[in-house]
């Protein structure tokens, strides 16, 4: 396998489900959006595919699952996870480099991944190599959000040294420009919004134990440093740190369907 530029997530394994973890409804919401999507296509191939956070509730509502990823611990939380019932094959893999033949999969499916890719547009046409005509690739980029979060997220960045976003893909509309410009139709999925409640400490503390991995470039030591200068800046910023805010995320999807005939 060629030394990919790539996020790896290895250390994640352990934490990755307990830290991203979506609401019942939320995760029924995907489901549902998704499932409908994939119906009557074959098998689907989703990048990244992790743990399968997203792909083993979907596998259990009947949709036929393929999976890559750079991270074997990752995907050995999956094959746990899946168990005896549940087959979804997975291959140790690069997405930028898919080791399947043209036309293999009817669908496509990349949840929080194309941001971690670096070099992400190829990691797009790898897909419309590996997706036969008429079929479609489902995208949830992610977001970043706004208000307290964002800013504490963005001061603890700079009080690290390390960029508060990723190398890849960070907003829809990038992958958006990319879609149209092969000949790809786009469709906005039915969103779903979240509301989320937290403390300044805490997110303060999630970002000082490189829970999220734009954080991983920073050491330990790093990140004990900014944490602390973090909660000196919050605290002038916002008021006691045991102060609980709320917050919004919203779960958007696009699909973007392959036109019969290839032109790209």
């Amino acid at each position: 396998m060629k030394q990919s530029e790539s996020l790896v997530f290895d250390r994640a394994a352990e934490f990755y489900d307990r830290t991203r973890a979506l609401s019942e409804k939320a995760l029924a919401h995907v489901v549902r959006t998704v499932s409908a999507e994939l119906a009557g296509r074959g098998p689907c191939l989703e990048v990244g595919i992790g743990t399968g956070r997203i792909a083993v509730p979907l596998a259990h509502a009947g949709a036929e699952l393929m999976g890559i990823d750079l991270s074997r611990p990752m995907l050995a939380k999956l094959v746990e996870k899946a168990g005896s019932k549940i087959r979804i094959p997975v291959v140790q893999g690069d997405a930028t480099a898919l080791p399947f033949a043209p036309n293999s999969f009817g669908a496509a499916l990349g949840v929080h991944i194309l941001h971690l890719i670096p070099d992400w547009d190829l990691a797009v046409r790898e897909l419309l190599e590996v997706v036969r005509p008429g079929g479609v690739i489902l995208v949830d980029v992610g977001a970043s959000g706004e208000g307290p979060g964002r800013e504490i997220q963005d001061y603890f960045s700079a009080q690290a040294g390390v960029p508060a976003r990723h190398r890849g893909a960070n907003e829809p509309a990038e992958v958006d420009d990319l879609m149209t410009s092969l000949g790809l139709g786009v469709r906005e999925l039915e969103p779903i919004t979240e509301s989320h409640h937290t403390t300044h400490e805490e997110t303060i503390a999630r970002l000082e134990a490189g829970i999220f991995s734009f954080t991983w470039a920073a050491s330990e030591e790093d990140r004990a440093r900014a944490g602390a200068a973090t909660r000196s800046w919050a605290e002038d910023r916002f008021g006691p740190l045991d102060q609980t805010y709320s917050y919004e995320t919203t779960i958007a999807y696009r699909a973007y369907d392959l036109p019969m005939t290839r032109s790209f």
